[in-house]
């Protein structure tokens, strides 16, 4: 109840805030002049269906929900310095499945500092509260609800520049909290096992070999240490890792932006039963909006060693690859697709179980206004393991609307 009252005053304030501002906008769709800020709020809300929301083999269970989306941003329009606010909650309401409701939400600061016109001083603060659903693999599978995570960071990153030569130096501490959830028949789950804190340091050095084009190099460390040294199995989670990659930035022009890049990452963990895990690092990332000035394509691939809470299983190396593309068929109507690939190995212990996870989205929507755009979408996903019963087939119908000022 303390979690449906508290989305409720939430959504309250902001669709209070888009009342009072409507009044003061400038500009449709850009927010509301306040001073020298720019405050923006918007909401999203979202119908679905989805005919597996445990992503399960077999004995599907299909429900209806409702998802309410409220966000706001305030952000400094200067013309040095820059100072943001962001926040925001994110309430899914299962029509069915009330277990299964959740109410995430976050909230972000964000400075930039002009010590000069070539160096700049970032600095930043977030929570985020969000949740694993049940039926993800972190997650009992007697859990009787989904299990809830806050999240708490801060994060500093100084960058200069000398005529052709750029170097980056940042650090961030991140806090992280798993609140324990109850057991179907009785009993709790203690999540206090996962509370842990993750500190990393990055130093990135490029050099623009020519105009829209450098050659970087970044190497990052990484330390994760839980609060409970041995968790209640006797697993010592903690562990440190580094990661080195090099690459090359490309802006060729206003159209094309990109970035690839290639190395090596290490974890080793404190735990003597489990391997270190060595593989091959890459990233890659591109934003290319194409010569008809109606279309556009994004990729994104990154991997990295994510989090696992079985007894065998030391992480799990993930691969992640999306494709988006965008048309404007029209002034007001865009289509969209994407294409997105998740390949999972467990690694470090004696597990063996590998996922490959495929998803297909198509969505169009249509824009009224500058300030509302409705739109329908669906989603096909399905994943293949090595596993048996580890595989499943997941389909999600959505109706949405988002308005914004």
């Amino acid at each position: 109840m303390k979690h449906l009252i508290s989305a409720s005053a939430a959504l309250s304030v902001s669709a209070a805030a888009l009342l009072v501002a409507s009044a003061a906008t400038a500009a449709p769709g850009e927010g509301v002049r306040m001073g020298s800020f720019i405050v923006a709020p918007s909401i999203d809300v979202v119908q679905r269906f989805d005919d597996n929301i445990f992503q399960e083999d077999a004995n599907k269970t299909s429900d209806t929900i409702t998802q309410i989306k409220p966000e706001v941003t305030v952000r400094s329009d200067w013309n040095r310095h820059s100072l943001e606010f962001l926040a925001g909650v994110d309430a899914d309401l299962y029509w069915d499945s009330s277990n299964d409701n959740s109410f995430n939400g976050d909230a972000e600061i964000n400075g930039e500092i002009d010590i000069s016109r070539d160096v700049q001083l970032r600095l930043g603060l977030d929570y985020e509260r969000r949740h694993d659903d049940r039926g993800s693999d972190n997650v009992n599978g007697l859990a009787e609800e989904v299990v809830i995570q806050n999240k708490y960071g801060a994060r500093a990153e100084l960058e200069a520049k000398f005529n052709r030569f750029r170097a980056q130096v940042g650090g961030q501490i991140t806090f992280n909290d798993f609140e324990d959830t109850d057991l179907v028949g009785g009993g709790t789950s203690n999540e206090d096992d996962r509370d842990a804190t993750s500190t990393t340091g990055h130093l990135e050095l490029g050099f623009q070999a020519r105009k829209g084009y450098e050659i970087f190099v970044r190497g990052e460390i990484n330390k994760r240490d839980f609060n409970d040294n041995i968790d209640d199995v006797g697993i010592a989670r903690g562990s440190d890792a580094y990661r080195v990659r090099g690459g090359v930035n490309f802006k060729p022009s206003r159209k094309l932006d990109a970035s690839v890049s290639i190395g090596y990452l290490h974890r080793s963990f404190d735990e003597a039963t489990f391997d270190d895990i060595d593989a091959l690092d890459f990233a890659a990332s591109v934003d290319w909006d194409l010569p008809n000035n109606i279309s556009n394509i994004g990729l994104t691939v990154t991997r990295r060693v994510a989090e696992s809470t079985d007894n065998d299983v030391a992480g799990r190396l993930t691969t992640t690859a999306d494709l988006d593309f965008r048309h404007a068929l029209t002034r007001s109507i865009e289509l969209r697709s994407k294409l997105g690939y998740v390949r999972s190995e467990e690694e470090g212990g004696t597990g063996t179980r590998d996922n490959d996870t495929y998803n297909v989205g198509v969505g169009a929507y249509y824009n009224f206004n500058r300030r509302m755009t409705v739109g329908a979408t669906y989603d096909y996903n399905r994943r293949v393991s090595n596993e048996v019963n580890e595989g499943f087939v997941q389909n999600v119908l959505a109706v949405r609307a988002k308005f914004k000022l």
